[in-house]
């Protein structure tokens, strides 16, 4: 009996994996470095081994493999089932499951991330409560999930909702992940707090951020950021006091656009402690048109499982469909 769904979400930094079963229980999940530069082909590889692993050690026959759906972070056309772009993923024009399929002889789909997220989010914390939700995934990149009326929103070409790529300061030189200047990636990704970060301890090398580096053997992450910022480093403090402001301008912008019941913060920067919803609150209705447009605001309460979540549920959607 083909009863178990393995939803797999692709970032740039990790690859997590979920097996649930057909009542919706998760079987397993797991996490693996995404290790981007060894090639696709090495990476489906390790996929599905890591899928049989986690299959053999839950006492799963790999035939009851029902289906398979990965969310990928970039330009996705659902229709045809092929990248458009990826931004930090040399995979486009392709449909990357499609060895994952043959192995395991069952139907796969391809799907954004973000949606992904949203759609996880939605189903298994928020169901019977909102109908119109917007998810930000701070990463890597910065991503986007717009659920509208319980549907997730994908616009007429299918590539709706690239909000990380919504100009913020027109003026600023900042580059995007996609090379163009002053979009909201530019400002509130990992890579842009890392880039920037680098930027300003060549100016302040005296900052603790410098310090914990150092530690760590010359490497940063933005955990190290909000921690120095929790021990008061005036330059942390900075630092994150200009991602707020230009996540709240991001923020303030989808209130307009969307009139969202609920906007949700994940990804792995929602974890750092210094992304501060109240003031975010207060920052973002200063910027909306009108008080009653104001929603709520929160991080997620999947936290990183849930594009693994939606994917799950995206395979078994998919599956009714196929039949």
């Amino acid at each position: 009996m083909k009863d178990t769904f393995v939803g797999i979400d692709v970032g740039g930094t990790n690859i997590k994996i979920m097996l649930m079963d057909c009542e919706k229980t998760i079987i397993a999940d797991h996490s693996i470095p995404t290790e981007k530069e060894k090639g696709r082909n090495s990476i489906t590889d390790k996929i599905i081994n890591i899928i049989i692993q986690m299959l053999t050690n839950n006492q799963v026959s790999r035939n009851r493999v029902a289906c398979v759906c990965m969310g990928l972070p970039g330009a996705i056309n659902i229709r045809e089932q092929k990248t458009i772009h990826l931004a930090y993923l040399d995979w486009n024009n392709l449909n990357p499951t499609d060895e994952i399929g043959k192995f395991f002889n069952c139907p796969t789909l391809i799907d954004n991330d973000a949606s992904l997220n949203a759609w996880g989010e939605y189903h298994f914390s928020y169901a019977n409560q909102y109908k119109n939700i917007v998810l930000l995934t701070l990463g890597t990149g910065v991503g986007c999930g717009v659920i509208l009326n319980g549907e997730i929103f994908r616009g007429s070409s299918y590539l709706g909702a690239e909000i990380g790529h919504m100009t913020i300061d027109a003026s600023s030189p900042e580059l995007c992940l996609c090379g163009r200047a002053g979009h909201f990636e530019a400002f509130c990704s990992g890579k842009a707090l890392a880039r920037y970060t680098l930027d300003q301890l060549k100016r302040y090398p005296d900052s603790k951020v410098q310090r914990l580096s150092q530690e760590a053997g010359g490497n940063f992450n933005p955990i190290m950021i909000d921690r120095a910022a929790l021990d008061g480093d005036w330059l942390a403090c900075k630092i994150f006091a200009r991602f707020n402001t230009y996540l709240s301008i991001g923020i303030a912008n989808l209130v307009n656009i969307f009139n969202p019941e609920l906007i949700l913060i994940g990804g792995g920067l929602a974890a750092a402690k210094n992304i501060q919803i109240p003031a975010i609150k207060a920052a973002v209705i200063e910027r909306i048109l009108s008080p009653d447009q104001m929603c709520q605001i929160e991080k997620t309460k999947l936290g990183g499982k849930a594009g693994m979540y939606g994917a799950c549920l995206k395979a078994m959607e998919h599956l009714e469909q196929v039949r």
